[in-house]
């Protein structure tokens, strides 16, 4: 969930355990037939990301090897589009086995991602890779609205 991965990259660790356990007890508290985190499954997502973050392409492929996570279920392109630099996202997706129209829990493609965090490259090589723009968020917005939302008329010129 890049939600909380983006508390994790911007908090203290302590911090960001009390939030967790807060939102675990908010859920169970929602819904008590929710069933259990699968820690392993979420360690083994976390090691993705990580190789994500180190920028080893060649990791993550040993990781999928190892474990029966997917791309898609450790929402690799969507982390990648977050917080790696663009080679690192033409190499995940010259891998071939990621989705580029897939929803993360939020509803968001990885092209929302990507234009959330205005980065051109990134943008340019998901559409040439089979990106919709045309797809909406959960609030109804597409890639172009949300592009129109955080982009200034400065950042033109």
């Amino acid at each position: 969930d890049i939600d909380s991965i983006s508390l994790e990259k911007g908090l203290p660790d302590e911090v960001i355990e009390k939030i967790k356990i807060l939102r675990c007890n908010s859920q169970q508290d929602s819904d008590p037939n929710m069933p259990a985190v699968d820690h392993l499954h979420e360690k083994r997502i976390r090691r993705i990301h990580k190789a994500l973050d180190s920028d080893d392409v060649e990791l993550v492929k040993l990781l999928l090897k190892e474990s029966a996570i997917t791309l898609d279920e450790a929402n690799a392109l969507h982390y990648a589009a977050a917080y790696c630099d663009p080679k690192v996202v033409t190499e995940v997706l010259g891998l071939g086995l990621a989705d580029v129209n897939l929803r993360n829990s939020r509803g968001y493609t990885v092209l929302h991602i990507a234009v959330m965090h205005r980065e051109p490259s990134i943008i340019v090589l998901l559409l040439t890779k089979g990106a919709r723009a045309s797809e909406l968020t959960s609030d109804g917005q597409s890639a172009v609205s949300i592009c129109r939302r955080l982009t200034r008329p400065k950042d033109y010129h």
